[in-house]
């Protein structure tokens, strides 16, 4: 039963999350076994899923998915990563602390823009 105004729930109730929500996960929330991560890779628009550990670096990651993508490791320099839109600046980092969950969707794409011709 809501109290008057509808917006509150009568004393003793519970609030219930909105019909299609999601439940948060913790922050403090650890993943004891590999992660599924997507990786897209602009040039090929394709994404390609890859387990992962939490120790892994984003370097790792990155050129795990320009391989799938047949581009050259070597040139692994000319592209950077982005989590939420969000530049991987230090990719020698683990992607636990790049705060990268099971199912976290990244992109790797050039690092310059190429003209439109």
């Amino acid at each position: 039963m809501s109290a008057p105004g509808g917006s509150l729930p009568a004393k003793g109730g519970s609030v219930a999350p909105p019909a299609g929500s999601r439940p948060r996960a913790s922050a403090t929330a650890t993943v004891a076994g590999p992660l599924t991560v997507r990786v897209t890779v602009s040039d090929a628009w394709q994404t390609f899923a890859f387990q992962a550990t939490v120790a892994e670096s984003a370097a790792s990651l990155k050129a795990k998915a320009l391989a799938s993508a047949h581009v050259d490791p070597a040139h692994a320099a000319r592209y950077e990563m982005k989590i939420g839109g969000a530049l991987v600046r230090d990719e020698s980092r683990p992607i636990g602390g790049l705060g990268i969950k099971d199912g976290t969707p990244l992109v790797v794409l050039p690092s310059r823009r190429r003209p439109v011709r």
